[in-house]
């Protein structure tokens, strides 16, 4: 895409050239970012995508539809809709777990807990006093 893309985010003192390159009025400066922001919409170029132009070149007009609105994407109503199928089926899947399932799972849960306790045994402990004014360092010379 080109020009460099300008953001509210980006109207600052480094981007006061890429707005004086739009040709807009001097007194910028004493405007509000958002003022600014409002008078880079009006002024900006129309963006012009490279893909874009390699499709032109070749014959091909490429479409832009609105992201998720299904009213004209019919993807997103189907994947709306493919949704609240799987939403619903999904309800019934809970109930098929039987107790002897929740049972496993609890156990290899308890399982990985007590390896995890043990393994962290086998680090040496140490004790670090924050709130001690001698510092064990002071004997160490540089």
């Amino acid at each position: 895409m080109s020009p460099r893309a300008i953001s509210l985010s980006t109207l600052s003192e480094p981007t006061y050239k890429l707005v004086a390159d739009l040709a807009l009025p001097k007194d910028l400066q004493v405007e509000t970012k958002t003022q600014r922001w409002s008078k880079v919409q009006r002024n900006r170029p129309e963006k012009i995508y490279e893909l874009d132009q390699l499709a032109l070149e070749s014959g091909h007009e490429v479409i832009r539809l609105p992201p998720y609105h299904c009213q004209y994407n019919p993807i997103e109503l189907v994947w709306a809709q493919a949704k609240n199928e799987v939403a619903s089926k999904n309800t019934t899947k809970i109930s098929k777990f039987s107790q002897k399932n929740w049972e496993d799972c609890v156990k290899h849960a308890e399982k990985l807990q007590e390896e995890d306790l043990k393994k962290s045994h086998l680090a040496e402990e140490f004790v670090i006093h924050v709130d001690d004014d001698d510092s064990d360092d002071s004997d160490v010379e540089f």
